[in-house]
């Protein structure tokens, strides 16, 4: 994956006329998944690893919990929604380490009642980028929407949520998050044969620095 600045476009997927047979939802971390992400239920925080990732989600402002289902994903109970994001809260994702971020998997994004459904996300406490369900390529089974970068980005150690919830009466935005798609950095954790090299490579300087 190349690097990629921050500010650079969000670049979305093209699909095809079929939206549903064009856009896979299958991401490397996916917060449907129980059997990793179920303890999140009524924490303010939870840890997990999956794909070799590890990372912590935050629900805020306090007294926030998250919500977790095997349908959506991951929501705050907080406000009228609990299976989803939206008014004050903010749900945040902090990686152990530096990600590339390649997609960003929604859910419970909607076109409904006249109005169409938003929310905005940041990436390591940048500024905010809106997105909307009529914007995003999604699969339209369950408000399933994604956000792919054209190249993924590196250096993410943190993603955070929002959606406006309710602004009018029967006008409500908000959404749950379903997933990733990153990789850790090229490089991140030596192989074995790389890092015996570096060590024979640093036994053989300090030789030569003896031998002067």
């Amino acid at each position: 994956m190349r690097c990629h600045s921050l500010l650079a476009p969000l670049v979305l997927l093209a699909l095809s006329a079929s939206p549903a047979a064009a856009l896979s939802f299958d991401p490397d971390i996916d917060f449907r998944d129980g059997s990793i992400w179920s303890g999140a239920n009524h924490q303010p925080s939870f840890s997990g690893t999956e794909a070799g990732i590890g990372l912590t989600i935050n629900a805020t402002p306090r007294p926030a919990t998250l919500w977790q289902d095997s349908q959506d994903g991951l929501g705050i109970r907080l406000s009228y929604e609990d299976d989803e994001i939206e008014s004050s809260e903010v749900l945040q994702v902090v990686f152990a380490d530096e990600v590339s971020l390649g997609a960003i998997y929604l859910a419970d994004l909607f076109e409904e009642g006249g109005y169409i459904e938003s929310g905005a996300y940041r990436i390591n406490g940048g500024a905010w980028q809106g997105f909307d369900a009529a914007s995003l390529p999604g699969t339209g089974s369950n408000g399933e929407h994604a956000i792919f970068f054209g190249d993924a980005i590196d250096g993410v150690s943190i993603v955070e949520f929002s959606a406006p919830g309710r602004i009018a009466r029967r006008v409500h935005h908000e959404f749950a998050l379903l997933g990733f798609d990153v990789e850790a950095p090229t490089g991140a954790t030596p192989e074995p044969g790389a890092a015996l090299l570096f060590g024979l490579g640093l036994l053989v300087t300090a030789q030569g620095v003896r031998r002067r």
